[in-house]
């Protein structure tokens, strides 16, 4: 199984909000955020960055670090 790209799902848990909230704050329907928490898909890096904001953290503590030491090579 690959490992995930992003911990969207970890870090909402961590600041203990709900997947409702990141949708209303981002504007975005419930099924959205539910594909980026389940890594369906990925946020774009502007809406990485904005997610960051709202969870109070640095966008890289949203990505799965085996996936960044890898774009860094």
């Amino acid at each position: 199984m690959k490992a995930p790209f992003n911990r969207i799902k970890g870090a909402l848990g961590d600041a203990r909000r709900k997947n409702k909230d990141l949708a209303e704050f981002m504007g975005v329907t419930p099924n959205a955020v539910s594909d980026w928490v389940n890594n369906k898909n990925q946020p774009s890096i502007p809406d990485l960055f904005r997610i960051a904001d709202f969870l109070d953290c640095e966008p890289g503590e949203l990505l799965n670090s085996k996936h960044k030491s890898k774009a860094a090579s």
